[in-house]
Parts: structure tokens; sequence; C-alpha cells
């Protein structure tokens, strides 16, 4: 998928990334090491990433549109291959957005 800017109001661009067609299920997690590393070093690297599967290639961005039915799940018995123990899960259109 190419790759289509956004102008917002504040001037910022944002492009997406990649799109999820509503169907199997995608896993939306917030990584807090990338957090953290943003923070520390003064970055602005992506802290978001989908999958689609639970242990799919994933696709990282700065904002993520989910349309559709979302619900959140913990398992720290049974973390996800990134080492995730809280996220969301929806079978519907996922977008994933960078600045």
């Amino acid at each position: 998928m190419r790759a289509v800017p956004v102008k917002k109001k504040t001037g910022t661009v944002y492009r997406v990334v990649r799109v999820f067609k509503a169907g199997p299920e995608k896993y939306i997690v917030v990584n807090r090491h990338v957090i953290a590393a943003n923070k520390k070093n003064k970055t602005d690297n992506p802290v978001m990433s989908v999958r689609q599967g639970r242990s799919g290639q994933p696709s990282y961005g700065h904002r993520v549109h989910i349309f559709g039915e979302q619900m959140f799940d913990t398992q720290p018995r049974r973390p996800l291959k990134c080492g995730a123990t809280v996220w969301a899960v929806t079978t519907g259109h996922v977008t994933v957005i960078k600045r």
C-alpha cells in the first residue's frame, strides 16, 4: 500500500502506513519500552503496533483508527510473542498512521 499524506490543522503531516480490512483478529499493543526510549532520547518513534493474528508481522504507527468493535484483554501468563500482557483485539477495519 502506498503512503497517503494527510495534513491536519496543526501543520503536522500524517501518512497511512497500512490498512487492515475487516475479518481476522487484529491485535493492537502500546509498546511501553518505546515510550521510555522516546522520553530518554528525546525521539518520536511510533509506539503502537498492530498485528494480524497473535504472531503476524507488526505495523508501527503513532495513531491507530479502529472501525468496529474492540475488546481489551490481559493475559499475564500467556503474553503475545512481543511480550505484551495487555492488548486490544478487533475484527473490524484498522488503519495505522505515522507522523
